[in-house]
């Protein structure tokens, strides 16, 4: 991974979002999807001596390698949600990330958290991207290998890991457009991932996003008719375990019923 290749990933979004978007014509569009070249080694340095700490290798090289701050901000209302699948809607709804090598932020201590014992989730966090209602993605510094990507839930004071390093995180959240982080992890997540850029998903929102209108028509409606049935079927299968259960049930009492007829009888 290098700053030409995200450079050119992204400008493949950017033309991606600015095709959509003005496919769907009103004011309620924004889109910006911005690179900066890498940070200089002295950048890194005066950064590395400002936290007390030596940043994680993967961290390192992506600020070295690829870029000093990456921005991301698409905001975007459907007025026909039948142009993107129900769930995938979240994804371009509202979204705003800043990776800055300027940014980042480490809690050392439970002094500089306010709230005590609920704090201590964001002890020893390196801080790189911020969510919003005060959840973090963040590295966690006391990690076995000291590269572990988390997300730091404020609300329910907890910690999940998302990726084993920096790079991992971020060559799967570019796969999918740098898209809402906090849908990504629910409409992209997979057995082997939280965040998984080859997901079968992930395959239909590159799918769906690099089509042209009729395309994209024609893919959305092939999903949604193919969610319709097995949401059918489901419903089926489901009144049907109900009946066999209800059933089930009735022969369980109906032989409780014999056994205690035969011992009161003899």
């Amino acid at each position: 991974m290098n700053y030409e290749n995200v450079k050119v990933e992204l400008e493949k979004w950017q033309k991606a979002y600015k095709e959509f978007f003005n496919h769907n014509t009103d004011d309620k569009h924004s889109f910006v999807l911005e690179i900066a070249p890498p940070a200089a080694e002295e950048e890194i340095l005066i950064k590395e001596k400002e936290l007390g700490i030596k940043l994680p290798k993967a961290l390192r090289e992506f600020f070295l390698n690829v870029s000093s701050r990456i921005c991301s901000n698409i905001s975007f209302e459907l007025e026909d949600e039948k142009e993107l699948p129900y769930e995938f809607y979240g994804l371009i709804n509202y979204t705003q990330s800043v990776v800055s090598l300027q940014e980042l932020y480490i809690t050392h201590d439970f002094d500089d958290i306010e709230q005590g014992e609920y704090g201590k989730v964001f002890q020893n966090k390196l801080d790189i991207l911020p969510i919003g209602d005060g959840d973090y993605v963040s590295i966690d510094l006391t990690s076995k290998s000291g590269e572990s990507v988390v997300w730091v839930a404020n609300e329910e004071n907890e910690a999940w890991e998302i990726a084993p390093n920096f790079i991992d995180f971020f060559d799967n959240w570019l796969k999918v457009g740098l898209a809402d982080l906090t849908n990504s992890l629910i409409v992209f997540c997979s057995v082997d991932h939280p965040l998984d850029g080859n997901s079968e998903n992930a395959k239909l929102w590159r799918k769906i996003m690099f089509s042209n209108a009729n395309e994209r028509k024609k893919v959305v409606d092939e999903y949604n008719e193919v969610q319709g049935r097995t949401t059918t079927l489901s419903k089926k299968y489901s009144r049907d375990l109900s009946n066999y259960i209800l059933v089930g049930i009735a022969v369980l009492f109906l032989i409780l019923l014999l056994i205690t007829f035969i011992q009161y009888k003899f």
